[in-house]
This record gives C-alpha cells, sequence and structure tokens, in this order.
C-alpha cells in the first residue's frame, strides 16, 4: 500500500470515528511517526472463512476481542 493510499485510508477512518490518534510512547523510537489505535466502543468486525466442507466465523470487537 503506497502512503498517500494509506493516509487517504487513515482520513476515513478518522473521520467516521473509528480510529483515534494516540500519543508515541517515550521510551520507544518514533521516527516522527503518527499512531493510531481503534476506537473498540463503535464498531464490530465480521469475519468468514468459506471452504469446501466448513464455514467458519468470528465476530470479534473492532480492537480483536472475540
Amino acid at each position: 500500500m503506497s502512503k498517500p493510499t494509506a493516509s487517504s485510508a487513515l482520513d476515513l477512518l478518522l473521520s467516521a470515528g473509528l480510529v483515534r490518534e494516540v500519543t508515541t510512547p517515550p521510551e520507544s523510537p518514533h521516527y516522527r511517526a503518527v499512531y493510531f489505535e481503534p476506537v473498540s466502543d463503535v464498531a464490530y468486525v465480521l469475519g468468514l472463512d468459506i471452504g469446501g466442507r466448513f464455514v467458519r466465523g468470528c465476530w470479534p470487537t473492532w480492537a480483536g476481542r472475540s
């Protein structure tokens, strides 16, 4: 994914309120990076694996907890 594409995707997620910017941990190198985290209260994710003999699914929170 190119930098402009990632930036555009993050702008969309920010404007939708699905992610928020977080501060950089002081002990880690940050290389002028901007950090984001999911806003876990606002969305769910549905994962499906449809195979030849099985259909498996998972309904975790946006933060990844099942």
